[in-house]
């Protein structure tokens, strides 16, 4: 049927079937009414056509032209045809074909199925279960609500798949897939495609070639499949697997992540309790914060407990006991940061080498290093560290710290009160080094002491035992020893042996030598001695009469008038009841009287042993495979002590550390800390807690002790959940969560809840809670969750985690940082900092002088190479600060600049300045970056602020950049490319890491840093230029330089021309031997005569 122009009202029956063509030219097609219920086809014309569906069952052909096509209730189906055309599924389950052009679809309500066609589509499938091809070209899906199923089908593709649970394939090409909420699946498919899981727990799948994987919220599984590809778990406990190697990072959250195939990978556990696996390539594994497991496989890999080398700053309390096993290969284990000065980074660390020739490095705490098999190398670093040779010519070098090296060739104890046990397969030396050590050699062994005062045992046969320096104690263990050689050394020192032909020389100082039963004792507790008597003959080689003096126990001879002394040329021989004999060498024995003799018994003898060990050091780390040193006893100075079964601080103001395995302490006399660190749940018992004078921090994370994750209900948790309870003579701290911490002697009345400290997280399992401080600086996590957190009294640490958190600082100078999530901070009372992260925020100060930091990262720190700055490339943040005070509050403004930014500024001359990112709208300051970064200071005027008011903090792109900070204290880094910043007034900090940069420092005294990001990543010497470094003034600063002891005489200073240059040589150390190295960090300096510069221009440091 052919309609007409003059046709103004159609009305077709109810029989049979029709098909109406429009064949005039632009025709709208309106009030159509029909009383067929039958299928009805509307086509178009060649030109830009409006029609619309009827009720009823449509086929609606746009044909030529850009068409709008509309469907009705029902079951209808679009076509848009060759031109750019609109369709519009309305209700029913429609199916919706764009054709050719670049076409957008709506599938409106119901179940529908939407096909983009050829050209660059956009498909919206909009409520209802839809599904959604996206054809040739480079399309755009929505999935909308409902769970979608969207298809990209050909070429570059973008998809979201919205509300509720959706499945995304990006077929051919580089896609981009995005989970949006819900628990969706992921699959890139072919090409190099980047998929973001977002909210949910979400399967993500790479597919062939190189893809980038983001797990977003939720515990998710990334698997990149073929090809090198980028896995970010992000937050949650993930799984990440890659079959063909490639870059792993797990986020937040306890992850595992695993790689196969022989390529190079690097997997990055960060925050919480991961899993790593490395495959057959020589991979890099790093831990990151807290208790982490890493497994080399094959290859020769490398292993960081904590970060890697290339992590020169992280937050804080990047801590965790790890647990590195190396594998076969090669490998090189780090326990932690290795190079740090200062330990904020904790961790009690175990290496496993594996077979191979390994290198092992501990971290600041206790290590326990084991390398297994080969010929390897094992360093503890800072700390007590526990090391273990294992198989093959090892050396073992506890480095600072109170070691145990146990089964290597050549043992090293360095700095710290160490304990070095040789091997009875092999002959070893062992070095105690500087410290009171206590080195054991098992037969034909070297056993040297160093300086302190030092203990050397013999446990075999033809050792040689040299003191050294200090009051050292020299003896034989048991029956044991035959053939031993006694050197004391300088000091006054106490030889000990069992007449097993063995040699003794005192040297200098006033020496006792003990002959009896062995003796053997714990430097922290003395053990009892066991009978030993004995039949030999030793020998003193310089006993002087009047100054040494021989003890013989009493189980032999129980006074002079016991003794038979004659005189055999030269030397005094004594001979004791049992027929053994002591030879003292050039000596006349008609001289010898009982002043020079003590008889007493073993016991008596290790008591006062006993005493002077136990002030051996000021921190006892006892546990692991050390069961004899369970019981543990300080002295009276302030004591640091991590306890495995019992301990005792005695007196001074000592601090005892339990993580709630059942742990005794006693604090002893003195202002006590108990720090209970109980993860999930545990108990402790305390025997003396003062309610007037000792401190309780309570470390935990905080759930229903038994509940599902399904099934847990939000609960609220602050001090006076503890609900002391008596207790048969007590008190019992029990919050029904799993915890108890038992008061013995406490009255439940007098214990002050608030005074005790909060170190509480949420477990992550999305449920909101509420948690609350006291008095104390306390530290409160919500997690994952939508949580309330009130810090109340104290300095106070708020994290709001995933969610759509508040935050309540209350009294003190408090920080605030809600994560994600659309949050509320407040900060009350005091000088508080607060930072929203992502989301739509609400930020109030409070009273007091507040810091606002504004943008993608929190930090004002300078030195930031450890950032994974690519997580940053869809921050999304809009914030509205409501009372912000000029004169009294502060900004710091941080920013990553990428292209988004340079393109929204819009700056023609590629320069970024950071004054373009703030301005006047209004009566309103808006900060903004980009399009998804904005914040708001309502009611503020722009022209009232000071300058020392705005600082900012601003990072440069992967490629040259140009960058000028503002007036106030400035951080600025270049990152890759030939960098040009300008700090401008103030106290900047400048770093531009690799790349030829040059550096302007402005007015002020500022900070020029040449870190190790050049040694990382640069196969070239590459120097940076200063313009305007004021001697005097200004600093050049190296930041985490890896060698050991860098200082002023490490460079080469040369005048070249009117300007200076400067390079490094690094100094490493090893074994007692140094070697200098070329190294490529260099600077020139313009304008400075060299004779001018002096250490005081340098600084290095290193940050955590």
């Amino acid at each position: 049927m052919e309609i007409g122009m003059s046709i103004q009202e159609l009305s077709l029956s109810n029989e049979g079937t029709y098909s109406l063509t429009l064949s005039s030219a632009p025709l709208e097609l309106t009030d159509f009414v029909y009383t067929t219920t039958t299928y009805n086809e509307i086509t178009g014309t060649e030109n830009d056509d409006v029609l619309y569906g009827v009720e009823g069952n449509n086929r609606i052909y746009g044909l030529g032209g850009k068409d709008t096509l509309y469907g009705h209730e029902s079951t209808d189906e679009l076509y848009g045809g060759s031109l750019d055309d609109k369709l519009y599924g309305y209700g029913g389950n429609d199916f919706l074909y764009g054709d050719g052009g670049k076409d957008t679809l709506y599938g409106g309500l119901g179940e529908d199925e939407l096909y983009g066609g050829i050209g660059d589509d956009k498909l919206y499938g909009e409520e209802g279960n839809d599904k959604l091809y996206g054809g040739t070209l480079n399309d755009t899906l929505h999935g909308g609500e409902g769970n979608d199923e969207l298809f990209g089908e050909q070429d570059n593709d973008k998809l979201y798949g919205g509300a509720d649970q959706d499945k995304l394939y990006g077929g051919d090409g580089r896609d981009t897939l995005y989970g949006d909420e819900g628990d969706d699946s992921l699959s890139g498919d072919a090409g190099n495609d980047r998929l973001y899981g977002g909210d949910g727990n979400d399967i993500l799948n790479g597919g062939a070639d190189h893809d980038t994987l983001y797990g977003g919220q939720g515990n998710d599984l990334l698997h990149g499949n073929q090809g090198w590809d980028s896995l970010y778990g992000e937050a949650g406990d993930d799984i990440l697997i890659d079959e063909d190697g490639g870059s792993l990072s797990g986020g937040d959250g306890s992850d595992t992540l695993t790689v196969y195939g022989n390529d190079r990978s690097t997997l990055d556990g960060d925050n919480d309790n991961d899993t790593l696996n490395g495959g057959g390539g020589n991979d890099t594994l790093s831990g990151g914060g807290d208790h982490d497991v890493l497994n080399g496989g094959d290859g020769d890999d490398t292993l960081y407990g904590g970060e890697s080398f290339r992590a020169d700053w992280r937050p804080a309390n990047d801590d965790g006991d790890d647990t590195l096993n190396g594998g076969t290969g090669n490998d090189t284990l780090y326990g932690d940061y290795r190079t740090v000065s200062h330990s904020s980074v904790t961790g009690n660390d175990t290496l496993n080498g594996g077979d191979g020739d390994d290198i092992l490095y501990g971290d600041y705490e206790i290590n326990s290093i084991n390398s297994i098999g080969g010929n390897d190398t094992l360093s503890g670093g800072v700390g007590n560290d526990y090391l273990n040779g294992g198989d093959g010519q090892d050396l073992a070098m506890g480095g600072t710290g109170n070691d145990v090296i146990f089964e290597s060739e050549l043992a090293i104890g360095g700095s710290g009160n160490d304990r070095v046990h040789g091997d009875s397969s092999s002959s070893d030396t062992l070095i105690g080094g500087a410290g009171d050590d206590w080195v054991e050699g098992y037969g034909n062994d070297v056993a040297r002491g160093g300086s302190g005062n030092d203990v050397l045992t013999s446990l075999g046969n033809k050792d040689t035992l040299l003191g050294g320096e200090g009051n050292d104690v020299l003896h034989v263990v048991g029956s044991l020893g035959n053939g031993a050689a006694l050197f004391a050394g300088s000091g006054d020192d106490i030889l000990s042996g069992n007449a097993n032909n063995q040699w003794f020389h005192g040297g200098a100082g006033s020496d006792t030598f003990h002959f009896g039963t062995s003796l053997y004792f714990d430097l922290a507790k003395s053990a009892n001695s066991i009978p030993s008597y004995f039949t030999g003959h030793d020998k003193i080689a310089d006993f002087e009469i009047g100054i040494d003096t021989i003890t013989i126990d009493t189980a032999i001879a129980s006074d002079f008038d016991d003794l038979v002394i004659e005189q055999v040329g030269s030397k005094a021989v004594i001979t004791l009841s049992n027929g053994s004999t002591i030879t003292l060498n050039n000596t006349n024995a008609s001289l010898l009287s009982a002043d020079d003799f003590s008889f007493t018994s073993t016991s008596t003898f290790n008591d006062s042993l006993s005493t002077w060990g136990a002030h051996i050091g000021e921190s006892w780390h006892y546990g692991g495979s050390f069961q004899s040193n369970q019981w543990v006893f300080g002295d009276k100075r302030h004591d640091v002590i991590t306890a495995t079964h019992y301990a005792d601080g005695g007196a001074g103001n000592d601090t005892l550390i339990s993580y709630g395995k059942k742990e005794i302490l006693a604090g002893g006399e003195g202002a006590d800390t108990f720090d209970l660190q109980f993860g999930s749940s545990g108990i402790t018992t305390i025997k003396d807690f003062d309610v007037n004078e000792d401190q309780l921090i309570f470390k935990a994370t905080i759930s229903y002790y038994g509940f599902d994750y399904s099934d847990r209900p939000s609960l609220t948790f602050s001090p006076s959940s503890l609900a002391p309870t008596a207790y048969e003579n007590g008190t019992v701290l029990k919050a029904d969560l799993g915890f108890e911490i038992y008061l013995e002697g406490v009255d439940p009345d007098s214990i002050a809840l608030d005074d005790i400290t909060l170190l509480v997280r949420a477990a992550s399992d999305g449920i909101g809670n509420t948690l609350i401080g006291g008095n104390r600086d306390d530290s409160l996590d919500g997690n994952s969750g939508s949580d309330t957190l009130e810090g109340r009294g104290g300095n106070d640490t708020l994290i709001g985690g995933g969610g759509h958190d508040t935050l309540l600082g209350g009294e003190g100078d408090d920080e605030l940082s809600g994560d994600g999530g659309n949050d509320s901070l407040d900060g009350g009372q005091g000088n508080d900092r607060l930072h929203a992260g992502e989301g739509e925020n609400q930020l109030s100060g409070g009273e007091g002088a507040d810091t606002f930091v504004i943008g993608h990262f929190s930090t004002e720190l300078a030195g930031f190479n450890s950032y994974d700055w690519n997580s940053f490339n869809n921050y999304r943040y809009e914030d509205t600060i409501t009372d912000f005070e000029v004169a009294v509050d502060s900004l710091n403004i941080t920013h990553l600049l990428d292209d988004n930014t340079i393109r929204f500024l819009a700056n023609e001359d590629n320069i970024f300045r950071a004054s373009d990112l703030i301005k006047q709208v209004g009566n309103d300051v808006v900060i903004q970056g980009s399009s998804t970064a904005i914040s708001t200071l309502q009611n503020v005027q722009l022209d009232d602020f000071s300058d020392e008011q705005i600082s900012f903090t601003l990072i440069g792109r992967n490629s040259a950049n140009h960058i000028v900070g503002g007036a106030s204290d400035d951080s600025l880094l270049g990152r890759k490319g030939n960098d040009i910043l300008e700090g401008g007034d103030g106290d900047d900090w400048l770093q531009g890491d690799e790349g030829y940069d040059t550096l302007t420092g402005g007015q002020g005294a500022d900070t020029f840093v040449l870190s190790d990001a050049r040694q990382t990543y640069s196969s070239s010497v590459e120097t940076d230029t200063i313009t305007d470094f004021e001697i005097g003034i200004d600093k050049i600063a190296f930041n985490n330089i890896h060698y050991a002891e860098i200082n002023f005489d490490d460079f080469i200073i040369t005048q070249q021309g009117d300007d200076t240059l400067i390079q490094m040589i690094r100094k490493f150390d090893f074994g007692g031997e140094t070697e200098y190295v070329d190294d490529n960090v260099n600077v020139l300096l313009k304008n400075i005569n060299a004779e001018d510069i002096s250490a005081d221009d340098f600084d290095f440091f290193y940050l955590s």
